[in-house]
């Protein structure tokens, strides 16, 4: 809407780049609903303007509850990114074996985008749940999950073990299958391949 006067409102008159296809009605009042489109660019643009520039009479709509002639929408997480922007799958890392007499800990994760989310569990022996390379130090070995959401909002979840022991010796890095040489003994445990979505 542009300058009101008194009690009249005057519809701008724009066309939309892209507009929210006509039978997808919002109607969602509960979770945050997705609308995405391409926009081909000319060169020059400084602003995006995003509303209904239809009137009233050509705006499809759709009665949820009363809510006395009017509703309200909540738009957030707005990005816009060049075709073809490479983005990258969740990489917790690879497993690790971590020395609890010595109190050490590890780096989880591979990276740490500053415009993806990070979400990572269980928080137990990590400093912090929200970064890419978090540091873990657990108590007992622990299964830790990555979730991640990359500037697009699509999400990936891996995995990486951080297996504990208070044998210190010597200490091999660990992989899928993972074995750690502790005291001159081989000690070798098998982690299968979790499924992933």
């Amino acid at each position: 809407m542009d300058t009101l006067k008194g009690e009249a409102r005057k519809l701008v008159e724009l066309d939309p780049s892209y507009e929210n296809p006509s039978d997808n009605i919002l109607r969602d009042s509960v979770n945050w609903m997705v609308i995405n489109g391409t926009y081909d660019a000319t060169g020059g643009e400084q602003f995006m303007t995003i509303g209904n520039f239809r009137s009233n009479e050509n705006t499809n709509v759709d009665t949820l509850v009363d809510y006395a002639g009017y509703a309200g929408y909540f738009i957030d997480d707005i990005a816009v990114w060049e075709e073809g922007a490479i983005s990258y799958p969740a990489e917790a890392g690879n497993n690790r074996a971590v020395c609890t007499i010595n109190g050490d800990s590890v780096a989880l994760g591979t990276s740490n985008y500053d415009d993806y989310f990070y979400e990572w569990t269980p928080a137990e022996g990590l400093n912090s749940t929200t970064t890419g390379r978090p540091m873990a130090k657990p108590t007992t070995t622990t299964m830790y999950y990555l979730k991640q959401k990359d500037f697009k909002f699509d999400e990936t979840i891996d995995s990486v073990l951080v297996l504990i022991s208070d044998r210190c010796d010597t200490i091999v890095g660990i992989d899928n299958p993972q074995f750690s040489i502790l005291n001159s003994q081989l000690i070798f445990t098998l982690i299968l391949p979790l499924e992933k979505s």
